[in-house]
């Protein structure tokens, strides 16, 4: 919780993805937007009023006496923040994924908030407005809502003003109905994205407020009795054997590879998904599985029989969870910086999905997928995934590593999937043409997958490790003709 002071402890389960920083896996959040022409003035001011005023965001994280704190800086430079770029005369898309892909590589300054946007021109007649977040301010959940708060559902949206700032500068006094203005537009959308993404894979891990209060120990002496109460939970978890070498099981190295497909109709996704009894969600997991398999396949003998491990983020916030600024109309500081710890924060777990990449039969692979899904529902894993992250992160970084391998070893990548609007959405009076994000690999992972819905189409999204995925576009193409195979059937 932020305080009035100017130094307040990180949360153990924030400060986790501090301590799993490593050159070869930045614990960095990037989001994307294709849009139509975006005017720079107009884009600096909307960071300005609807992220930038934050308390969190005018925080950054230091190390004191192995200790991870907030420290509250005077001022945030927004011209230290946003980076305006240009990409090469004639750039297509290769132009594109390869700064995106530079990017991951990138760690963020230290000096300052861990936080940066990047607005980019020349692709096309098109504006690119990227998003990069350090994981230890926010869960990718959160930080998708806040992107999607910075668009409006139309063109004549709040076109703003620098008001109360001078040069760039963000005052720490000012703009109180901002921020209350702010956080109810991302509480909206952090349900909505919730309950799209419940909705979407049909679980639901939500905590009641009094379990959510008691996961929330910020001791480690608390995180202990958390693991203690759910020892034998987490020990058979833990002794879920580790998944299977595969061709992708390689050292990491640091370059990263950040690619998407194209847009892909989302009902044709429901068209398979109808045939065959499903749900959208069985059909793109079902698509992902196959499109591994034949990737793998070129690589080394895949049986049958195998199968690989996803690990999919939940989110573990309380349905009746009100966090919003709204509740801070006396003015509180206190209020306000309560509320917003509640909307951003680490405040997910994360399940093991099995991926059944050793069928080939395709609609046997469906309804195992489909049988694996319904097998998760009331699973702990959500909650003990987040015990450890948090013990982690309170740990020496001697002792974090074992209990954190105790998980990553068992899975082989990163999946998520976020339904995004419906509608189009605009930012800054510029129409969004195509959105994607990427979420880090934590441990020795080299590959994440991001699934994301947007007005009326899927896109998928690969964040690789060249010496783990060798040929990305492959793997991308084997994913995409998987969804042509069902609809071909």
């Amino acid at each position: 919780m932020l305080s009035d002071f100017p130094i307040d402890p990180v949360s153990g389960s924030d400060a986790a993805w501090l301590r799993l920083d490593r050159p070869t896996n930045h614990m960095i959040i990037t989001a994307m937007a294709i849009t139509d022409a975006l005017e720079p003035t107009r884009f600096t001011q909307l960071i300005e009023q609807r992220f930038a005023h934050l308390r969190r965001f005018c925080c950054r994280p230091v190390l004191h006496s192995g200790v991870y704190l907030w420290e509250q800086v005077d001022t945030v430079d927004l011209s230290k923040h946003i980076r305006h770029e240009r990409l090469p005369p004639d750039a297509g898309k290769s132009e594109l994924e390869h700064f995106v892909s530079a990017l991951q590589s990138q760690p963020l300054s230290p000096d300052r908030p861990l936080w940066e946007f990047i607005l980019l021109q020349g692709y096309g007649s098109q504006s690119v407005a990227i998003m990069r977040v350090h994981h230890c301010y926010a869960d990718g959940l959160a930080l998708i809502s806040i992107f999607a708060a910075l668009t409006d559902g139309d063109p004549d949206g709040p076109a703003g003003g620098s008001g109360d700032s001078e040069a760039g500068k963000v005052s720490h006094g000012a703009a109180s109905s901002r921020r209350r203005r702010t956080a109810q537009s991302i509480k909206a959308g952090l349900e909505a994205v919730s309950h799209g993404v419940e909705r979407v894979t049909q679980l639901n891990f939500r905590l009641s407020p009094e379990s959510y209060h008691w996961l929330k120990a910020e001791t480690l002496e608390g995180r202990g009795l958390q693991l203690l109460n759910s020892a034998a939970e987490f020990a058979r978890l833990a002794a879920l054997p580790r998944d299977p070498e595969t061709a992708m099981s390689q050292p990491l190295g640091e370059r990263k590879r950040a690619l998407w497909s194209a847009r892909l109709p989302l009902d044709d996704f429901k068209m398979v998904a109808r045939q065959y009894g499903a749900s959208v969600n069985d059909v793109l997991l079902s698509c992902v599985a196959g499109g591994l398999g034949k990737y793998l396949a070129d690589r080394q003998s895949v049986e049958e029989s195998l199968e690989l491990r996803a690990t999919v983020p939940v989110n573990l916030r309380p349905a009746t969870q009100s966090p919003s600024l709204a509740a801070a109309n006396d003015g509180s500081s206190q209020h306000q910086a309560d509320d917003e710890d509640d909307l951003l924060g680490n405040q997910f777990g994360t399940i093991f999905i099995p991926l059944a990449v050793g069928l080939r039969n395709r609609v046997e692979r469906l309804y195992k997928t489909k049988h694996d899904m319904r097998a998760l529902k009331g699973s702990v894993q959500p909650m003990l995934s987040h015990i450890v992250i948090g013990a982690a992160g309170l740990l020496p970084t001697v002792l974090q590593q074992p209990l954190m391998d105790s998980f990553s070893n068992k899975t082989s990548l990163v999946l998520s999937n976020v339904p995004g609007s419906k509608e189009p959405r605009f930012i800054a009076g510029s129409a969004v043409n195509e959105l994607m994000f990427w979420v880090p690999q934590g441990g020795e992972t080299g590959l994440g997958i991001s699934l994301l819905s947007y007005n009326g189409f899927v896109q998928i999204g690969l964040l690789c490790d060249p010496q783990c995925v060798d040929v990305p576009q492959q793997l991308m193409d084997s994913i995409c003709s998987e969804l042509d195979d069902y609809l071909a059937a």
